[in-house]
């Protein structure tokens, strides 16, 4: 049976949200960017995939203060990752209490997520996650991380220029290609 939001959730998880930039402070995390511009770099990293890694990938390189970084998805907004689209699963085959992408977080936990939104008893009465909710964790992670995603952005090359890297893509907006400095490929099975 699947738990029903708490009447106040939207407060609870905003005070939730507060509370890990309040931590994230007083652990020094986040500083300003420290990479020095290259000529010819765009970026230096860009981060292919947006789901589970992509956001903690993209979230742990901001807390070390590389903050010159895209994240680039080919699934619209929502679709990252197999958990709403392609995976065959209801639920996470992992225990709920195994580690996630919260890079040692206690706030940002799947856990303290599910306290906030739906109240410890639901989460106490949850055996495996459903798939719908890990995404919607996601979500919200993806939210709290401030990250700078392009969805509906399918990379279609990847070639080696004089400073680094030059990707090129398919996708809304003007721009169609970048450089930078590495790739990371956060592509799941793909």
């Amino acid at each position: 049976m699947a738990a029903t939001l708490l009447p106040d959730a939207g407060s609870r998880l905003a005070a939730l949200k507060a509370r890990i930039y309040d931590g994230l402070d007083r652990l020094g995390d986040c500083p300003p960017n420290w990479v020095p511009a290259l000529d010819g770099i765009d970026k230096d990293v860009v981060i292919i995939g947006a789901g589970q890694a992509g956001l903690a990938i993209g979230f742990a390189l901001k807390r070390e203060g590389v903050t010159n970084i895209a994240i680039l998805d080919a699934q619209p907004a929502g679709q990252e990752g197999p958990w709403v689209t392609y995976g065959q699963m209801e639920t996470l085959r992992s225990p709920k209490t195994l580690q996630g992408p919260e890079l040692g977080l206690p706030a940002l936990t799947f856990r303290a997520w599910h306290d906030a939104a739906y109240g410890e008893a639901a989460y106490d009465a949850l055996g495996k996650i459903p798939t719908r909710l890990w995404m919607d964790y996601l979500l919200w992670y993806r939210d709290v991380a401030d990250l700078p995603i392009r969805n509906d952005t399918q990379v279609t090359r990847i070639e080696p220029v004089a400073a680094g890297l030059r990707l090129s893509f398919d996708g809304k907006g003007d721009c169609n290609s970048l450089t930078t400095r590495k790739v990371v490929l956060a592509t799941g099975m793909d």
